[in-house]
């Protein structure tokens, strides 16, 4: 909104509160029109700009000068403001995102910091280009929609610009034990595939430390095995990739929380509220004595929100349990066969603006293919498959056998994480290793 405050040279370039403005500002225009920039300058420096007038460069509102001794130096709105915002900037986002803004200057990479883009009417914290590639990086330290990840997300793609979510602070609600954390939606809505893994950044100024959390197997829709890595900003050069760990997931780990998983189900589970368990003894089945083969990790698993037992379940129970011996079966229908099963919401995908929608599939292809690793299934062709052995479900909660020799060999072969890693990425900006 236009006001006495607002000078002359601003008049014309004025829009209207739809613009994305925010609440406090590393960035400004003076009188003459010429940008500040208070993330390059020195503490005491600042004090210096006390006399001069500042205004928003997207409201074109004055703004206040804010350099206490406390805070860290920033521009602010008067109370009253009429620019839009998309979200209250605490300390830690001030700091975090001018941080971030020098770590990319010291890497090389041309970089602005709140740069207005009016073709979206988005600013992004921070604005790096390098190679002529521009990346767009969005500090995001309290949480919003996956609608809004998404809807930001595309205006930047439309415009050639890659965008980078980073979290602040951890990336994880919680720690529940060594190598497992917990995720919400939104964690989950900004983890992004960096070569042939999962990975999920965040940021805490505090210690000045980027966190890294890698190898993603999720075993529910909000827990997670995972392994973390923590960064000095200081010491991170771009390209920077994590280490392999293709020969370290946790088989047995994995096994007992499967078992753990489904007594939870069972005991606070209900038929009329959980399709799964309605459908397990609708089938004649008992929840405790489902075939072994059920509720193994693969890759590409994260796209499912639903549990590895839960869909591998409606796999075995629609398309191989009456499958006659020797008979072929083909991927294109257990897709269709899932697919319905996904129309009908017995099984739920998980909402994630970063990785293709039908990863699911991918998902699916390498179920069948680790039934092939484990002699039940033999290929026959192009996505063809023939059975090979009977996948019968257990005689009784004692007979763990199978359970115990499938895993034996899982651990053995490490087949969760034999993937093509010769395009490995930087975990950050996703540049190839050369």
């Amino acid at each position: 909104m236009l006001n006495k405050w607002t000078p002359t040279f601003i008049r014309p370039f004025f829009k209207s509160k739809e613009l994305k403005g925010s609440v406090n500002l590393f960035t400004a225009v003076n009188e003459k029109g010429m940008a500040v920039n208070l993330a390059e300058m020195e503490r005491r420096h600042v004090g210096k700009l006390r006399n001069i007038r500042f205004y928003c460069p997207v409201c074109k509102e004055p703004l206040v000068l804010k350099a206490g001794s406390v805070r860290i130096p920033h521009f602010a709105h008067r109370i009253k403001s009429q620019c839009f915002t998309t979200e209250p900037e605490s300390a830690r986002h001030l700091q975090g995102k001018k941080d971030l803004f020098r770590f990319c200057l010291k890497n090389g990479y041309e970089s602005t910091l709140e740069q207005y883009l009016p073709e979206i009417q988005q600013r992004p914290d921070v604005l790096a280009i390098r190679n002529g590639r521009r990346y767009a990086i969005e500090y995001q330290c309290t949480p919003i929609s996956i609608r809004s990840i998404q809807q930001r997300s595309d205006r930047y793609l439309k415009i050639g610009i890659t965008p980078i979510w980073i979290i602040g602070g951890y990336p994880f609600v919680k720690k529940l034990k060594n190598s497992v954390y917990e995720l919400t939606d939104f964690y989950w809505s900004l983890t992004k595939r960096t070569g042939a893994d999962i990975t999920l950044i965040g940021y805490e100024p505090v210690d000045s430390t980027l966190f890294v959390l890698s190898n993603l197997a999720p075993f529910t829709s909000k827990k997670v095995f995972a392994r973390l890595e923590s960064i000095p900003l200081n010491n991170c050069r771009i390209p920077f990739y994590i280490q392999d760990q293709t020969a370290s997931f946790p088989y047995l780990h994995w096994l007992k929380e499967k078992n753990k998983w489904i007594q939870q189900k069972v005991r606070y589970g209900t038929i009329v509220h959980g399709s799964f368990l309605k459908n397990v003894y609708k089938s004649g089945n008992n929840p405790f004595l489902l075939p072994a083969v059920c509720g193994l990790p693969v890759p590409y698993m994260e796209s499912f929100a639903s549990a590895p037992m839960i869909w591998q379940f409606y796999v075995w129970i629609d398309c191989l349990q009456k499958l006659p011996f020797g008979k072929k079966i083909s991927l294109k229908y257990v897709l269709y066969k899932l697919g319905r099963r996904i129309d009908r919401e017995d099984v739920l995908l998980r909402q994630l603006p970063f990785h293709d929608y039908r990863n699911w599939e991918k998902a699916v292809a390498f179920y069948l293919r680790l039934l092939v690793h484990l002699s039940y299934l033999r290929i026959a062709g192009e996505d063809l498959f023939v059975k090979r052995k009977m996948i019968n479900s257990l005689k009784h909660t004692e007979d763990r056998t199978e359970e115990e020799y499938i895993f034996k060999v899982l651990i053995k072969s490490s087949y969760t994480n034999k993937i093509n890693k010769k395009n490995k990425q930087c975990f950050l900006f996703g540049e190839q290793e050369k």
